[in-house]
């Protein structure tokens, strides 16, 4: 305690003789942001998502001893590579605003306090390190205990995936609630005002935060998010609106923006192969002898890479039709229409088989028994 009401009163004068004698512009900072993305399980694909560790880190410095504060941070505007998704499972439980969130919630608790409100919804973690009252120093960041457990937020209504955040320091003695919403790889935060208006320094996000020391803040879904590798590079760009506010949140000087160096970050991914699965045919139990009659037989691909060029030829006694050739993304499933000619010579029951190929597959087939009128 008595280092905490030290903190607190060198940051109540540091302050004050910053809001007094110092220009309310911005000190010249500069930013850099750092991505990892690495395989739980395996090695990456090209096309086929597969879970990964991930890992997105920022950090801001102003010049030393050429400027003796550092802008706080505002909001972090990140556009991710594409590759990646966010993945909410729908089984696992939304972290409600009235346990994490902006609602008449006590903010003030430690990490563990807030993950025993919501003990299955923990997506990952993460730490940061903050200049205290926007004091800059030569050794970087003056508090540097900020913990960050990050919680499922499920779906907005437009479908995309929200994540919320709770950052708690105890040298601060406070907590604070940040959301996060991922809209075709553009991951926007913004930054609440945090004690004394101080500035962040770094900053960094780990879903499911394996690389973390503590267990009880790792995340409980390994396959929240998903990557492939497919040109060699992860491109991204992650930019920074900065300025300061008062404790209502009102801006008090001009706000600035900064951009971190683009990011390029190596990857390795490997083609795969495609692999058809069982085929489900559906369609009508009679068919009109002589007439063609129209079913539909979805073919999924369960391999690593695209199936191309599969078709579905129809074939038995008087039966003949094909499908049009189609594409299969891999993890996914194609229903293709196949219209059948039912030339029999005489009426009864007829078995219809369906035999789907493609190129670098195994042959899967199917039938289906049907009654000629």
């Amino acid at each position: 305690m008595r280092h905490l009401r030290v903190i607190t009163g060198l940051a109540l004068t540091a302050l004050a003789l910053t809001m007094a004698g110092e220009s309310a512009m911005a000190a010249d900072e500069t930013a850099t942001s750092s991505l990892s993305m690495t395989s739980i399980a395996g090695g990456l694909f090209r096309e086929l998502p597969k879970p990964v560790n991930w890992k997105v880190g920022v950090e801001i410095k102003a010049p030393y001893p050429g400027s003796s504060v550092v802008t706080p941070l505002k909001e972090i505007h990140a556009s991710l590579p594409q590759e990646m998704t966010f993945n909410p499972d729908p089984d696992m439980p939304v972290c409600p605003d009235d346990k994490v969130g902006p609602k008449p919630t006590n903010l003030s608790v430690p990490p563990e306090t807030a993950i025993a409100r919501c003990p299955d919804s923990v997506i990952g973690n993460g730490t940061a390190e903050h200049y205290l009252a926007r004091i800059n120093d030569s050794d970087g960041p003056t508090l540097r205990d900020a913990v960050v457990v990050i919680f499922n937020g499920g779906r907005t209504a437009e479908g995309l995936p929200k994540i919320k955040i709770y950052g708690y320091s105890q040298g601060a003695g406070t907590g604070i609630y940040m959301v996060g919403v991922l809209d075709d790889g553009q991951l926007d935060v913004s930054i609440p005002v945090l004690p004394f208006d101080s500035a962040t320094g770094k900053f960094n996000l780990s879903i499911p935060g394996t690389d973390e020391s503590h267990a009880e803040r790792r995340g409980q879904d390994p396959d929240y998010v998903r990557a492939t590798c497919n040109d060699g590079d992860w491109e991204g760009q992650v930019d920074f609106l900065l300025g300061t506010r008062n404790d209502s949140g009102a801006a008090t000087s001009p706000e600035s923006t900064v951009a971190a160096p683009p990011l390029s970050v190596p990857c390795s991914g490997v083609s795969g192969s495609p692999r058809l699965g069982k085929l489900k045919v559906k369609g009508p139990a009679t068919a009109v002898q002589g007439k063609k009659t129209t079913f539909r037989v979805t073919i999924p691909n369960s391999g690593s890479a695209t199936a191309k060029s599969v078709k579905v030829i129809a074939s038995g006694k008087g039966a003949k039709g094909k499908s049009p050739a189609v594409s299969i993304a891999p993890g996914k499933s194609k229903t293709v229409k196949v219209k059948v000619k039912v030339s029999f010579t005489r009426k009864g029951q007829t078995r219809v088989k369906f035999k789907a190929s493609g190129r670098g597959v195994s042959v899967k087939t199917a039938s289906k028994s049907v009654k000629v009128k």
